[in-house]
């Protein structure tokens, strides 16, 4: 159209390859992090032998081992507050692998530290409060999980966190962080034990509250408090949570979320009266490493139960934008069958306690052998976790992409 090029040839090779030149650089792009991401899933799901270099006493039952990591695995090892770590070890000749929550701060401890409170009966817990010392080595699936939610906030927030037992331990986590590494933070806990031994970090608390006097609040609540005990006794309760609330009410910030954790009966109550109060669930979260009953559970979405006992089921998965398709048996879980077919389907533990390998249930019936890591809400909202799950219906299809 421009008159001064009537008469001079137009360069179009320049043009194509340039756009030649932005493929290829894409095209590189995609395949690096593609290769970072394989790469990552495949650290993630390894265990790797570390030494325990120290072991600390933290009441009668319960102790902290603080796990060395060495150079070489700094970024294999990097968490963020309240998650966890599983842990492989033979007891007896039969081997075992256990979830245990991480009490360190990233921004406060050296090492990876981890609490374990002693279980009645509890093989694992008994053998390494027993047995476990300085120098010995464990196997170590790098930490995982996704209980803490607000990481990256900036605006002012007031953090509540309803402790009880060892329960205290990925809370402790995120406390010290908050504390560390957001000035604007209010921070309430009420942490409830038998008695006045068995509170863990009980010194580790008083003096953190006594530095941060006027963002930290404290609340021990005993269920059997010695004679002389001032603060609350008893269980927690409806009427205890009651008051917390009405006090919270005047808190100088506007935002305030909730975490909980620790035995189900008490998470439970929590939860009910957080509820109650017309607390939105997306303010509530839950970390619930409880075992559960061997009992399998049924979860149904949509229609479509089909004898599958000698067809095997079609499966369909959403993810990262694309769709996949394959088939699987009835006694085969879902998460196996994807890895199996060369699909990267996230997951880490495979115990069904983490919950990286949830997806939402579009269509179909599965049956699930745990669910510890889902909440109420998330079943409701028909979320699944694959690695639990096997096919009941004789369609199968599961969104990784789109969990709401």
């Amino acid at each position: 159209m421009d008159p001064e090029l009537k008469n001079r040839p137009v360069d179009y090779l320049d043009a194509e390859k340039l756009a030649s030149e932005a493929c290829f650089l894409i095209l590189l792009a995609a395949v690096y992090f593609r290769v970072r991401y394989v790469i990552k899933k495949r650290q993630t799901s390894k265990f790797y032998k570390l030494r325990i270099s120290k072991v600390i006493s933290e009441t009668t039952d319960a102790k902290t081992f603080v796990l060395e990591i060495p150079e070489n695995l700094k970024n294999v090892f990097n968490y963020i507050p309240g998650q966890f770590i599983q842990l492989e070890l033979t007891v007896n000749g039969d081997e075992y692998k256990r979830a245990y929550s991480l009490s360190s701060s990233p921004f406060t401890d050296d090492g990876l530290y981890f609490t374990i409170k002693r279980v009645k009966d509890g093989i694992v817990s008994n053998f390494l409060n027993d047995t476990i010392t300085p120098g010995d080595e464990l196997l170590v699936l790098p930490p995982s999980g996704n209980f803490f939610k607000e990481y990256s906030l900036i605006a002012p927030t007031h953090f509540v966190f309803f402790a009880g037992g060892s329960g205290i331990t990925p809370i402790y986590s995120i406390i010290k962080s908050l504390l560390h590494q957001q000035p604007d933070s209010h921070i309430s806990l009420i942490y409830a034990n038998r008695d006045l031994d068995s509170i863990i970090f009980q010194r580790e608390l008083e003096l953190l509250e006594a530095s941060y006097q006027e963002r930290l609040t404290i609340t021990h609540v005993l269920s059997a408090a010695s004679v002389g005990w001032s603060a609350l006794t008893g269980r927690l309760d409806q009427d205890k949570i009651v008051q917390f609330m009405h006090k919270w009410k005047i808190m100088p910030v506007a935002n305030t979320v909730y975490y909980v954790c620790g035995p189900s009966p008490f998470m439970e109550l929590v939860e009910q009266e957080l509820a109650y109060h017309k607390i939105q669930p997306s303010k509530i979260h839950l970390e619930k490493f409880i075992s559960i009953s061997n009992a399998e559970d049924l979860l149904k979405a949509g229609t479509g139960l089909e004898d599958i006992d000698t067809v095997g089921a079609s499966l369909n998965a959403q993810l990262d934008g694309s769709n996949h398709k394959t088939s699987c048996k009835k006694d085969q879980i879902l998460l196996d069958v994807l890895l199996a077919n060369g699909i990267n389907a996230p997951y880490s533990c495979r115990e069904g306690i983490c919950s990286s390998c949830k997806a939402k249930l579009v269509e179909g019936m599965v049956m699930m052998k745990k669910h510890t890591s889902l909440s109420d809400t998330d079943i409701k909202n028909d979320q699944i976790l694959t690695c639990q799950a096997f096919p009941l219906s004789a369609k199968i299809r599961i969104d990784y992409d789109n969990l709401k």
